[in-house]
């Protein structure tokens, strides 16, 4: 929770994005959090979104948006295991059943 507070973790953002998907999205996280601390899924949102998108539309493999950012962010696990997390598509499922 430290690293909440930091400014790198602040982003601007549109008043649709934030009250909508943005608050769905840490919903979700929050309630993922409390069941399976192992799952990892990633999502890429632009600024401006419609107030009737999914999340599902924005959801994207860790190893694409890695070169989408042009940053490693798993960089610390072991290879086997980076490349397990960075590459799976099955959590999609995780979102499309709790949406």
């Amino acid at each position: 929770m430290f690293d909440c507070d930091f400014m790198t973790n602040i982003t601007p953002q549109t008043a649709e994005l934030n009250q909508r998907i943005w608050k769905n999205l840490e919903e979700k996280a929050r309630g993922l959090a409390k069941r399976n601390e192992t799952l990892v899924e990633s999502f890429l949102i632009p600024n401006i979104c419609s107030k009737h998108d999914s999340l599902i539309n924005y959801f994207i493999r860790v190893d694409e948006l890695e070169l989408k950012i042009n940053l490693d962010l798993f960089s610390q696990l072991p290879d086997s295991i980076e490349i397990n997390v960075e590459s799976v598509l099955e959590s999609k499922l995780h979102v499309l059943l709790n949406e």
